[in-house]
């Protein structure tokens, strides 16, 4: 018998009784979505314990077959933090936890890897959060709530704003939320102003965002009003436009321009009067041609340089332009076919109660 062979044997002859009934098993992967470039996860496990074969307890990680080294697994109890390196291609990954007392756990296709342009861009047009409130006119105070439904069995990781804004840091540190299988979160972020999020197109049908805008400075009287989030098939591309739009007293109108790429973009405004007929099935003369009000300038623009969760922004106090309700014509300057926005947020000066316009 060789050396090798006899020393294990007699390791194996050494191993304590309860060795043999040892049967690590996996529990769960949190997340379980993650970016091709790789990221952290938490394993939960079961089957072992710490007095009965160390902290370890001898486990290996293997990812699609490629075994992590040591260094990049990290023991909390049974719970192991895996640090996961990128992965040269997107798709499901088999995840197997490895010991020396039997066969491996293996967890078929419990990873999905997420290529770069396999998420989609969901904007969440906020005007203040939970954390601080945007002044606003009449001694408003406006807060912004948001509740995050995974209506989905994965568990994933959102970057947001959650740290505050004014500790800049270059390159700003990533700040991840993890999102639960079946789960609702409320999001309780830092930044006062729009932020666009990302999830992967395979579950971005069963993830919800429900957002409402109130005015803290009355919340015992008014529950505010939902905003909805807005999907990428909704962005805009060329000239749009929000029609009957109130501008009169006792109404004020504001339109805000968000570009979600995060590149500043110029626009043109323009107020336009707004003929109408009655939709009737009888015969009727077209009505009068519209014609411009008053035209005016936007330029979005980050709301906190350096910041990288800050999307673009443009707000813009309509002019008053009478009694009758008026279309709001929102065209870019240049043509790049960029992504972008909007919508026109009408106040009772009164109730402060407000109405959200879209252009769909």
């Amino acid at each position: 018998m060789t050396r090798s062979r006899l020393a294990t044997l007699l390791a194996f002859l050494l191993l304590p009784a309860a060795a043999f009934a040892l049967t690590p098993t996996i529990v769960s992967i949190r997340p379980n979505v993650l970016s091709v470039h790789g990221g952290t996860i938490t394993v939960t496990t079961s089957g072992w314990a710490s007095s009965e074969c160390g902290s370890s307890c001898n486990l290996d990680v293997v990812i699609r077959g490629v075994q992590l080294p040591r260094s990049a697994i990290y023991f909390y109890g049974l719970e192991l933090r895996v640090n996961v390196p990128p992965q040269s291609v997107a798709g499901p990954a088999t995840f197997e936890l490895h010991h020396p007392y039997g066969s491996p756990a293996v967890a078929p296709g419990a990873i999905l890897f997420v290529d770069d342009d396999a998420y989609e861009n969901v904007l969440l047009p906020l005007v203040g959060t939970t954390r601080t409130s945007a002044p606003g006119a009449f001694g408003s105070q406006w807060k912004t709530s948001t509740i995050v439904v995974n209506d989905t069995d994965s568990a994933f990781s959102i970057n947001v704003p959650w740290g505050d804004p004014r500790l800049l840091v270059s390159p700003a540190l990533p700040q991840f939320v993890d999102l639960e299988p079946r789960s609702t979160s409320r999001l309780d972020l830092a930044l006062t102003g729009p932020v666009v999020v990302r999830i992967p197109r395979a579950i971005a049908d069963h993830v919800f965002f429900q957002t409402r805008a109130f005015d803290a400075s009355r919340a015992e009287t008014n529950f505010g009003t939902r905003v909805s989030s807005v999907r990428e098939s909704e962005f805009l591309h060329a000239r749009t436009t929000i029609a009957d739009v109130p501008t009169a007293d006792p109404f004020r109108a504001t339109l805000r321009i968000y570009s979600p790429d995060d590149k500043p973009r110029a626009f043109h405004v323009t107020l336009r009067t707004q003929p109408e007929v009655t939709a009737s099935p009888y015969r009727q003369p077209p009505p009068s041609a519209s014609s411009v009000i008053t035209q005016l300038q936007a330029t979005t623009a980050a709301l906190l340089e350096g910041y990288p969760y800050s999307v673009p922004v443009a707000e813009l106090l309509l002019p008053s332009a009478g009694a009758d309700s008026v279309q709001v014509v929102i065209e870019p300057v240049d043509d790049s076919n960029a992504p972008f926005y909007a919508l026109v947020s009408v106040t009772n000066n009164v109730t402060q109660h407000v109405t959200v316009l879209t252009p769909r």
